[in-house]
């Protein structure tokens, strides 16, 4: 998310390569990150499919460049 917005199944096809997680476990921390102010959620249409697209916030960021520092 700090490079683009996406959405939870563009999430997935993206770390998938790296990380092994299941969709149910993304979108519970999704909803956690939400929780936490370190994401925004925006309900939005994309090729005809309702889905919420996720933006990091600035706490988010904040967060990933401490996690990637250490």
């Amino acid at each position: 998310l700090s490079y683009k917005d996406m959405y939870g199944a563009q999430i997935l096809q993206t770390v998938s390569a790296a990380v092994s997680i299941k969709s149910t476990s993304l979108y519970e921390l999704l909803d956690t990150f939400e929780k936490e102010g370190k994401i925004i959620k925006t309900p939005t249409v994309i090729d005809g499919v309702s889905c919420d697209l996720c933006s990091i916030t600035a706490l988010g960021q904040y967060h990933l460049n401490a996690f990637l520092k250490a």
